[in-house]
């Protein structure tokens, strides 16, 4: 019996294994005498993003149906639906004219007001200075004091009003109250 050497075994699985013919000559080479040039690549790692399908429900973290804090017609419209919007900016403007006259009767009530308190004011101190020299009953005193206190009062009552006044054209301007965006509107010019 014949005995196989290894190297003859290989060569014989590998004429097998390839695509030519099996009486196709093997080449065989030698090493190749000195350096042979190799390249070198630094491994990293990278993230795979492999996506996942899912079904949902989305919501929105905060809703809000927003109206006018004033009466009157709507002249102006800043947004439209789908806008992004920012706290604070402007949605809608409620005709103004209105309340800017309000504002300025309050600030002509106050300035009246003022007048009157400078002039009971002055009465009253004049009224002090002849009840010191006893030219003025204790009387007349009291009233012109009580008529400074009327005064004061009024005053105070017109400052009051004319924050209203001054607050609610301010509410005209109908701002968001948070960032978000404008899904709906309900209101057209003029409405």
């Amino acid at each position: 019996m014949q005995k196989i050497t290894p190297l003859l075994a290989l060569v014989a699985l590998l004429a097998a294994c390839g695509d030519k013919p099996a009486s196709a000559p093997v080449a065989t080479s030698k090493p190749a005498a000195g350096p042979v040039e190799v390249q070198t690549v630094t491994a990293a790692t990278q993230p795979i993003a492999i996506p996942i399908v899912a079904s949902g429900t989305m919501a929105a973290l905060q809703t809000s149906s927003i109206g006018a804090l004033v009466e009157g017609p709507v002249d102006k419209i800043h947004v439209r639906v789908g806008d992004r919007g920012r706290e604070g900016q402007p949605l809608l403007r409620i005709r103004p004219a209105d309340y800017e006259r309000r504002v300025a009767e309050a600030a002509a009530a106050q300035r009246l007001a003022k007048a009157q308190v400078d002039q009971t004011r002055r009465t009253l101190e004049r009224i002090s200075e002849l009840s010191n020299r006893g030219f003025a009953q204790k009387a007349r005193l009291e009233e012109a004091q009580l008529a400074h206190d009327v005064a004061r009062a009024q005053f105070d009552q017109a400052s009051a009003a004319l924050a209203t006044a001054r607050q609610a054209l301010s509410d005209t301007i109908v701002r968001a109250p948070f960032t978000g965006v404008v899904t709906a509107r309900m209101v057209d010019v003029g409405a």
